[in-house]
């Protein structure tokens, strides 16, 4: 129901000019296979800036998002940029909480190239020159 996400939001609403980025890590443990952002045609171009010194690591494609992860609408809503990485999912919501929904889904390979793909973001947004653009509004918060 989004209660942590609205809590947060509330209880930082005076610090979330301060936040360079929201990112949320919630479609398994798929390979990575491009970069969302929001903020329109800047946003992208300053993401795909940032990624450059990964290029040999991690996706290249940065698409644009209107949103991105519903745990993220409360920190949009206030205008905070917001990133993601797009992974594969085609077989995640098979057994995504289920009793099946065990650790021995993850293959290891595709788990350290998502990791490396949300570092390399991580890593870019918070060490980067420029800011992201803020968020446009989510349509659905």
């Amino acid at each position: 129901g989004l209660s942590g996400a609205r809590a947060y939001a509330e209880t930082h609403r005076a610090e979330l000019a301060k936040h360079v980025a929201a990112m949320e890590a919630d479609s398994g443990a798929g390979a990575p296979f491009a970069y969302r952002v929001t903020g329109g045609v800047a946003a992208q171009k300053l993401v795909q800036s940032w990624l450059l010194p990964f290029s040999a690591l991690v996706p290249k494609d940065v698409g644009l998002t209107d949103e991105w992860g519903a745990d993220l609408l409360p920190l949009q809503a206030q205008g905070v940029p917001v990133l993601g990485v797009a992974q594969d999912v085609s077989d995640y919501f098979e057994w995504h909480h289920t009793a099946g929904d065990t650790v021995d889904k993850i293959r290891p390979r595709e788990l350290a190239q998502a990791q490396a793909a949300f570092f390399a973001l991580a890593h870019a947004a918070a060490n980067a020159e420029s800011r992201l653009p803020p968020s446009p509004k989510p349509t659905r918060f």
